[in-house]
């Protein structure tokens, strides 16, 4: 399955049901939405529920299984501010992670290891054609940009100007 995570909250939600209104009917993959406050629109696509294409979860208490046994992460965030903690995230889990430029708003060189999408065609064409996906790799970058210690480095470079 495709996974997405996130809380009801309508930066996420705008671009997650655009999402499941256009792209996901014409891919061959079910969609997990997990996330705070999630649970609460079940039954509002009731045909790819029933298909079992689409599932609202909402809250679980641990991430690791839900992330385990995803093959990618979509994130079709189309507005909020900073950085997105759901893409570091996925990151950490080594996870392939198909987003827009909100979902990646502030991490360098991500398309390194993620696969930027501009509209809901360019997420249907991508997630159709797939991409190359070494979770060690997605892994090493977050380690690299994401984990505590790498900001704090990044940090004191900055404060020092070195």
């Amino acid at each position: 399955y495709l996974l997405f995570v996130g809380s009801d909250f309508f930066g996420n939600t705008d671009g997650l049901f655009r999402f499941i209104e256009t792209a996901l009917p014409r891919l061959d993959s079910k969609l997990l939405v997990v996330g705070r406050g999630m649970e609460k629109y079940r039954g509002r696509f009731a045909a790819l529920e029933a298909a079992d294409r689409l599932e609202f979860v909402g809250f679980v208490p641990d991430l690791s299984a839900v992330y385990a046994g995803a093959k990618a992460v979509v994130l079709p965030i189309v507005s909020g501010g900073g950085m997105k903690t759901k893409t570091a995230e996925a990151l950490m889990y080594g996870k392939l992670v198909y987003g827009t430029d909100e979902a990646f708003a502030g991490y360098p060189a991500i398309d390194e290891v993620a696969v930027r999408c501009r509209d809901m065609e360019d997420f249907v064409e991508r997630l159709r054609t797939g991409a190359a996906h070494d979770p060690r790799r997605v892994r090493d970058y977050f380690l690299a940009h994401c984990e505590d210690g790498a900001a704090e480095r990044s940090f004191r470079q900055w404060m020092t100007g070195a």
